[in-house]
């Protein structure tokens, strides 16, 4: 209990924050999302916060403001350590993915994300991918539910 309620303090927060540029999902997609997110401990929950806050600030006003190599992302110290947090963290990721200004961390999910299926995509269009990234996930992950219920 006390995971879901602090995931949905945090998802709530996530997903109604400031006023920046968001992908659109569904109200359906969001209770998924939501419910994933309810799943991850409150220490990984923390964790994963303040590593992607660090990792992420060297994107929007740090070295890699100017940099038009998305790939650049990866060699800053954050991303190891993000990294060895595992799979768990995907919903977590796909949450920041839905603020466009997000789109670096499409590197973090496809190196979390063990199905090649669901890896992100690389159009030239870098926010169509990205979009198409997010869908596939919460797909995957709607169909994974639907199954459970069928068992």
């Amino acid at each position: 209990m006390k995971y879901l309620f602090f995931s949905v303090l945090i998802c709530l927060g996530c997903i109604s924050k400031d006023k920046e540029e968001k992908y659109k999902i569904t109200s359906r997609e969001e209770k998924i999302l939501c419910e994933a997110i309810g799943k991850i401990p409150d220490t990984t929950q923390l964790r994963f916060q303040v590593l992607f806050d660090q990792w992420s600030k060297h994107w929007k006003n740090g070295i890699l403001i100017f940099s038009s190599n998305t790939y650049d992302v990866m060699k800053m110290k954050e991303y190891p350590e993000l990294v060895a947090m595992g799979d768990t963290i995907i919903p977590l990721v796909i949450e920041k993915l839905l603020y466009r200004s997000n789109f670096w961390s499409v590197h973090l999910y496809n190196a979390l994300q063990k199905d090649v299926r669901l890896k992100g995509h690389n159009d030239l269009d870098v926010h169509g991918g990205v979009h198409k990234t997010i869908q596939l996930w919460l797909n995957n992950s709607s169909q994974k539910k639907l199954q459970a219920f069928d068992l």
